[in-house]
């Protein structure tokens, strides 16, 4: 029997299980879902007072001042790790394309955000920052040295009554329990609430009507949310590269900005180039998002089978607020890529859809071809959400631990009250770093659910 178990070789699931293997007196085992390791990520840091709203949610232990020294000591900033508010030794490699590698596009489009008010600022994780910066990637070292298991699927967590004793999975082909003495999500905003689902924890009377018996019934797959992205598709020239061990990652430039509406935070909207690569055959060109969203939905699973697709419905754009500021974005796309500096650079945009971009779009038309082609960016959050006891809206606590189960754990952007305002990537790993310290500390703050 393992002493934990981590579902999930993602960011969050790579950090945590090396956190929680760290001092080598506990064994630990990766359950890695995926077919390849390793790849590079937009590192962008939300900015820190965004935790004041997870405060204000119920999650009293993840303060702006308790989760600034994990975004610090999950870092490696090649450029500036040596700050005060940076991070120099961690296991996640940040890095950023140096100006003489940068492409056209991102040398256009620094110069068209200037030319619209855009301050330049060179660090874009610093805090409070707006404005338009070379933007961050990221990367963590592979799962070299971690216990890991190749799965094919993963059913569901293992219950003795009100208590996780392992997972079941589908390994070379064959199905088996891997029993553990405490089991970790980090599965991934669709997955992880998929994996509770199947294991009869969620809303009792959905799972009963599709097959699950229920057997703890708690609000998971509520409240999704994911950034509502649209893209600009154009034929781009030269591929930037940041030198070094990270050369072969793509450069970009990202800019964040403010609408100013009644009830938005700092950031509420960010843009950023995408370069044409062998990845993409030589497509690039800009996407947009909202920073901050308003809107959820839910994900549920089918049925028990681990393998059918789950129905996803993030809500993207069902909030009015949304609805409006995505028009904005639009706007502002626009109006960037018309401007000289910038629209040399893109040749024969379309939307996601594969359409001519319009530049001038009429407003009669643009509600219904905005919710054409609006996509989901990165990962979904929200659908195991954390907060304080009495909250019908809560799965797990302030450490993480499924309500009124035993030995059960998430610790991935599920748990975020509300999406952090930036790409997923370092809010993923602080999250797991955080549960992990908290397992440590023996931080257990057990709440009850509600039997069906």
């Amino acid at each position: 029997m393992w002493d934990f178990v981590v579902v999930g070789a993602t960011s969050a699931g790579v950090a945590l299980a090396r956190d929680l293997g760290g001092d080598g007196e506990r064994s630990v085992l990766l359950l890695d879902c995926r077919d390849a390791q390793g790849g590079a990520a937009p590192a962008v840091r939300p900015h820190v007072l965004e935790f004041d709203g997870w405060v204000a949610a119920g999650a009293v232990e993840w303060a702006p001042e308790a989760v600034l020294p994990h975004f610090k000591q999950c870092e490696a900033d090649r450029e500036f790790g040596s700050l005060r508010y940076h991070g120099s030794s961690g296991p996640l490699r940040l890095w950023r394309s140096p100006e003489e590698r940068w492409t056209a596009l991102d040398r256009g489009f620094r110069s068209a955000a200037v030319e619209k008010g855009h301050p330049w600022a060179p660090d874009h994780n610093a805090p409070g920052v707006l404005g338009v910066s070379p933007l961050a990637w990221g990367g963590l070292d592979s799962v070299a040295g971690i216990e890991t298991l190749q799965v094919e699927a993963v059913d569901r967590v293992l219950l003795d009554g009100y208590q996780a004793v392992g997972v079941r999975v589908l390994a070379n082909s064959a199905w088996q329990d891997v029993e553990a003495k405490e089991v970790f999500l980090c599965a991934g905003g669709v997955a992880t609430p998929g994996i509770l689902q199947r294991s009869g924890i969620g809303p009792a009377d959905y799972l009963d009507s599709v097959g699950i018996r229920p057997v703890l019934d708690l609000p998971v797959g509520q409240g999704l949310q994911v950034h509502p992205q649209l893209r600009m598709v154009a034929a781009t020239e030269g591929t930037a590269v940041s030198g070094g061990p990270e050369e072969n990652s793509p450069g970009g430039m990202l800019a964040r900005w403010n609408t100013g509406l009644e009830g938005t935070a700092s950031g509420d909207l960010m843009a950023w180039t995408v370069n044409g690569t062998g990845m993409t055959n030589g497509q690039g060109g800009l996407t947009g998002a909202l920073a901050q969203v308003f809107s959820r939905g839910t994900v549920q699973v089918a049925g028990p089978d681990p393998v059918a697709a789950p129905w996803v419905d993030a809500g993207m754009l069902s909030d009015s607020l949304d609805g409006y500021r995505f028009r904005l974005l639009y706007r502002h796309l626009s109006d960037l890529a018309a401007r000289p500096s910038l629209a040399g650079c893109l040749r024969e945009p379309q939307d996601a859809a594969g359409d001519a971009w319009v530049l001038d779009r009429p407003s009669e038309d643009l509600d219904g071809w905005l919710r054409s082609v609006v996509e989901p960016m990165g990962d979904y959050a929200g659908g195991c959400r954390m907060g304080s006891d009495g909250d019908p809206a809560v799965v797990v606590d302030g450490s993480g631990r499924v309500r009124g189960v035993r030995g059960l754990r998430v610790a991935d952007s599920s748990i975020s009250p509300t999406l952090v305002r930036a790409a997923p990537l370092l809010t993923d790993v602080a999250i797991a770093r955080k549960v992990a310290r908290m397992v440590a500390e023996g931080i257990s703050l057990q709440g009850v659910g509600k039997k069906p």
